[in-house]
């Protein structure tokens, strides 16, 4: 194990080498410098709340239980992470890269030892499973390793209960919590591949089918689930709805070559820029480092056992639409189970060359032809088809994919070594060569080397830097943890289409946050930004909006980075108020405090209408001058505003003014809620751009009242005359409900592991 240690962290640190030497850190593109690192800020700042249930700093606030729990929020690295000051969060995630790799290997490790490999080949499985195509080109989604990392003990679980060993049971639910709670997300990627395993196994001659067994399993895997219910009931709760939760299995001829393709050739990068067919991003890789699926393919054809079937099964359902049967929790396209194929392909693979079988030239040969078939046939596919999606002649997809043939090429030729030397001692060596060529390549592809290559000379000034300029070497203050919120700020970037998430590095709530876990309840309202800058701009925000959406959402500081010049300064009217090294900050001239009043209102319906619209309408400007409700609400709002009207003719200024006669005289939002206070001169109703979701409760010097959704899901609070204090407290939705479903759950498994420590004690007796 030792050794396995050491060759774990050699490959790393010599792959990761181009990151290193450019910014001193594992700082990779992508989601990783987009979400990974200001989603460990933000984790980071709401432990030390001591109540992390509000995150104002994303979206317009939102669950942080709910939204951080796919990212963050139960990784145990994380934790280590936050122990950290943030001048030193990237170092920590460095030191962290690697101790998930390596706890991923000695899982993994362990696991092939289960099956009765030996100590070299469990070395050799383990590091393919390490540094397999799924583990590097999913590196940016540095969330993704725990999972895979987990996976290898629920296998150890299962089969310590099939092989019915000392306190299995106990094991098996304790597995079970384990992999539901590390990632709620990847929890139907982990359990359903572990359920087929277990029928696989137990179909096995050296075992008999027991339909009480059985049974009792599916009890301690409810029981395990059951114990994760603290954290997996509000994040479920969280999503149900929301626009990741397709339940269709995504019927497509180009989807399931794709995955062939994964099978066949390795991987620097998942996304559009594959060899032969060019995908959206779906975590399409399945290659195991030299052999991909060879030795795999060897075995179930010349075994006919257990394991040859639990390879066929799950290979037909990585490769047809059942593929969407694991995206209980997303989209079908995506394949994010793939990391449990890859295990069973290495068990299989490592199981043939335990029998003492060495692979012939020969084999290699039609193996690699086969391979080259593929390719070929697909890429003449698309030119007969004409289709884009199945090839690209741009230069950067070009560039990869000439990358992908020569490491396919490469992988070949250690195939081959292999073959004519047979020595079983030096693949664990070639396995690490390979590893470093094809984790070097990917840290290539994604830091400012690569840029440099493929990025035209005219947008080189765009993107050259881009880490050193918005992570490591931003200016901006960042202001402290336990600062209250009372506004927003929005980041305008040249390069916010690579990094919109500066706010949550500023540690300052903005009307811009890129987050995979969406608020459902603001669904019209999420993704807003600049929409010069970013493709995920909002529907009724395009540029010529956002000076009135700025308002409605009571931004008060704009924050331009690199070009203060730009045109869109004129269109906000904003004075400048600080100019540092690299930045320049306005103040909104039409800035309206959080927490105001309306004269009028309309039917939500009619901003549906709007959308609709072509070109579209001042939208933002609709909802300043007229408060958006529910048919439901209409009967209670009308008591206290005027039925408004759509008028194009609304001038924001004028809007802006009628607004401001009266808001509330002081506004404070903490990680549990917000106060405020307000001054009536009649009974109103308030607006607050504050998601309405469920966890919210409103009172009023002290009583209850009700919370209204207005304005597109955005809270609303009837205030009687006078001066009065508001207070919202939120608690996550369905905590209460968990935890004491995982007390329940805690207790029974006390109980199981009690009684078999009598049974054996009696046994010994």
């Amino acid at each position: 194990m030792k050794k396995l240690v050491f060759y774990i962290i050699v490959t790393t640190f010599i792959g990761i080498l181009p990151s290193l030497l450019q910014y001193g850190a594992f700082m990779p593109f992508g989601d990783f410098a987009n979400q990974q690192i200001p989603f460990i800020m933000e984790t980071k700042r709401m432990l030390a709340s001591g109540h992390p249930w509000w995150s104002w700093n994303t979206y317009f606030g939102d669950n942080f239980i709910g939204a951080y729990s796919f990212y963050t929020l139960t990784s145990p690295f994380v934790w280590l992470n936050c122990l950290f000051p943030y001048e030193y969060i990237i170092e920590s995630i460095t030191l962290t890269l690697f101790l998930k790799l390596i706890c991923m290997g000695l899982f993994t490790f362990l696991y092939l030892k289960k099956m009765d490999l030996d100590e070299d080949l469990s070395q050799v499985g383990a590091m393919m499973y390490v540094f397999s195509s799924f583990s590097i080109t999913n590196l940016y989604y540095y969330h993704f390793l725990e999972p895979m990392m987990c996976f290898p003990l629920f296998l150890i679980a299962i089969e310590k209960y099939v092989r019915g060993e000392k306190y299995s049971d106990v094991l098996l639910s304790l597995a079970t919590f384990l992999i539901s709670f590390i990632n709620f997300y990847f929890f139907p990627c982990s359990l359903i591949p572990g359920i087929i395993y277990y029928l696989c196994r137990i179909s096995s001659k050296e075992h008999k089918f027991s339909g009480s067994k059985f049974g009792y399993a599916v009890f301690l895997v409810l029981l395990g689930t059951c114990m994760s219910a603290f954290i997996l009931l509000p994040s479920v709760l969280h999503l149900v709805g929301g626009p990741r939760t397709d339940a269709n299995l995504g019927l497509s001829v180009s989807s399931t070559l794709v995955r062939i393709r994964a099978l066949l050739s390795p991987e620097i990068v998942e996304g559009p820029n594959h060899l032969v067919i060019c995908t959206s991003w779906n975590s399409n890789a399945a290659y195991i480092p030299i052999f991909g699926c060879f030795l795999a393919i060897l075995y179930c054809w010349k075994k006919r056992d257990w394991i040859a079937r639990l390879c066929i099964i799950v290979v037909v359902l990585f490769i047809t639409p059942l593929n969407g049967l694991f995206s209980l929790f997303t989209n079908p396209y995506y394949s994010r189970w793939a990391y449990a194929l890859v295990l069973f392909l290495i068990l299989a693979s490592m199981k043939y060359l335990s029998h003492g079988i060495n692979i012939s030239v020969r084999e290699v040969v039609i193996y690699s032809s086969i391979c080259l078939v593929f390719f070929l046939g697909v890429y003449a596919l698309g030119w007969i088809v004409q289709a884009d999606s199945y090839f690209s002649l741009h230069k950067s997809h070009f560039i990869i994919n000439a990358v992908i043939v020569v490491l396919f090429l490469f992988s070949i030729f250690l195939m081959w070594t292999y073959a004519r030397r047979g020595n079983r001692k030096s693949l664990i060596k070639y396995v690490c060569l390979f590893s470093v060529v094809n984790l070097s390549l990917f840290m290539i592809k994604w830091t400012d080397v690569s840029f440099n290559v493929t990025t035209p000379p005219h947008e080189m000034l765009i993107y050259q830097g881009i880490n050193k300029q918005y992570v490591l070497n931003n200016k901006l203050e960042r202001l402290q943890d336990n600062h209250m919120f009372n506004y927003r700020t929005h980041f305008i970037s040249r390069n916010s289409v690579r990094y919109n998430n500066i706010s949550l590095l500023k540690n300052r709530p903005s009307i811009e946050t890129f987050h995979s876990v969406k608020n459902n309840n603001i669904r019209e309202l999420f993704n807003t930004s600049d929409s010069t800058n970013i493709a995920r701009s909002n529907r009724f925000c395009p540029t010529c909006n956002i000076p009135s959406f700025e308002s409605l959402m009571s931004v008060r500081n704009i924050i331009i980075y690199n070009d203060p010049k730009r045109k869109f300064i004129q269109l906000g009217r904003k004075d400048l108020e600080e100019k540092g090294d690299g930045y320049v900050v306005y103040s909104n001239l039409n800035y309206l405090p959080m927490g105001f009043t309306y004269d009028h209102y309309i039917d939500e319906k009619k901003i549906d209408s709007l959308l609709q619209i072509a070109p579209l309408p001042d939208v933002p400007l609709q909802l300043l001058a007229n408060l958006a409700v529910t048919k439901e609400s209409i009967p209670v709002i009308s008591k206290y505003l005027v039925q408004g009207l759509i008028n194009d003719n609304f001038d924001l200024d004028s809007v802006v003014m009628e607004r401001r006669k009266t808001v509330c005289s002081s506004f404070e939002g903490d990680t549990h809620g917000f106060s405020a206070e307000i001054d009536l001169p009649k009974d109103n109703l308030v607006f607050f751009s504050v998601p309405a979701d469920k966890g919210f409760f409103a009172t009023i010097d002290g009583k209850e009242t009700q919370i209204h959704k207005v304005n597109l899901g955005q809270i609303g609070i009837v205030v009687p005359k006078g001066k009065h204090s508001i207070r919202c407290e939120y608690f996550p939705t369905g905590l209460k409900e968990g935890s004491f479903c995982s007390i329940i759950a805690l207790l029974i498994i006390i109980g199981l592991a009690f009684r078999n420590a009598q049974e054996f004690k009696q046994k010994s007796k």
